[in-house]
């Protein structure tokens, strides 16, 4: 791969925006629709890629794209020889918006960038992921090199053995769970350039994400693509969740050793999963809404409080200590 940068003047704006609050994404609330990594022509052009919002956003939500290879998925952990860009959005974004990211550019099409990402033009991988401690949850994934059905290698972090990350490594990665083939797209086609053709899709998240991680709906090639923000078009139907204005639930305290008090409106049932989407306590008519979590291992954990006809009105992290 090309040798990458930072923009150090970004560092300390970068680091301090994960205080703030921000959107809980999980697999699949983002899908990549277009990816280039340049073309074979003078001057050669920034590489560049876009992704869609499945599922609004709050202001100050971060997301994080790297083209490290995946060296360890128990716990999630990348490789740090290749670059990680940071988007961070200002203000809400709807379901359905676009955000184009080009190479060592400050300003996405929507939001800002720390940081600089080059792709291979002999083939490359990009994964999205969101960041909580020391914890990744990864969002989708893109390449058009084949996923690698095993990860870098087996070992305790932080000390990979000598040349586990870099050589011929570089350029493919495994898929950490619980990405798979219906949020992250294996173009597998060797060619630099490549986005969805199909510019306007209507329906759930799901059904759009099953349209755009459909190899049959993209153009690939080594010519330079033309796309931008306004290229695609998304019509997507939330029907299960509340707007952003109406999540004010409220969790203390977090970090929690124990019991968790739920504040803020009237609901019905709170449903509890791991990073890995797996539902590990679940309940009913809280009393006095008081959630116990002493029985969870420590770690990172997304809590759903769902209202009435099983609606899910907001999903928060909250952390077991």
């Amino acid at each position: 791969m090309k040798i990458k940068y930072l923009f150090f003047a970004f560092c300390v704006f970068g680091q301090s925006f994960r205080a703030l609050s921000q959107t809980v994404l999980t697999t699949g609330d983002i899908a990549f629709v277009g990816i280039q990594s340049g073309y074979v022509a003078t001057p050669t052009p920034k590489d560049r890629f876009a992704f869609v919002l499945l599922k609004d956003v709050e202001a100050n939500t971060e997301i994080l794209i790297s083209d490290n290879a995946v060296k360890s998925v128990s716990p999630i952990r990348l490789c740090t020889n290749e670059s990680t860009i940071t988007w961070k959005t200002a203000a809400s974004l709807n379901a359905g918006t676009v955000v184009v990211i080009t190479e060592s550019d400050t300003n996405a099409s929507v939001g800002k960038v720390v940081g600089s990402i080059a792709l291979s033009q002999s083939g490359d991988a990009i994964i999205g992921y969101q960041l909580s401690g020391a914890d990744t949850i990864p969002l989708a994934g893109i390449g058009n090199v084949d996923w690698l059905t095993t990860c870098l290698s087996a070992f305790t972090p932080p000390n990979p053995p000598t040349g586990a990350c870099g050589g011929a490594n570089n350029n493919a990665t495994c898929l950490p769970p619980p990405l798979s083939a219906s949020t992250a797209l294996n173009l597998s086609t060797g060619l630099n350039n490549s986005f969805l053709n199909t510019l306007v899709l209507s329906g759930t998240p799901d059904e759009i994400r099953a349209q755009i991680n459909n190899p049959a709906n993209w153009t690939s090639s080594d010519e330079q693509q033309t796309w931008a923000s306004d290229t695609w078009t998304f019509s997507i139907t939330v029907s299960n969740r509340a707007s952003i204005k109406d999540q004010a639930f409220q969790f203390l305290p977090n970090p929690t050793s124990g019991t968790l008090k739920i504040s803020g409106g009237e609901f019905t049932s709170v449903q509890v999963s791991d990073v890995l989407g797996k539902r590990v306590l679940t309940k009913e008519n809280l009393i006095g809404n008081d959630l116990n979590l002493s029985s969870l291992r420590d770690g990172l954990y997304f809590i759903s409080i769902l209202g009435a006809d099983r609606k899910v009105l907001q999903v928060s992290r909250i952390v077991k200590k």
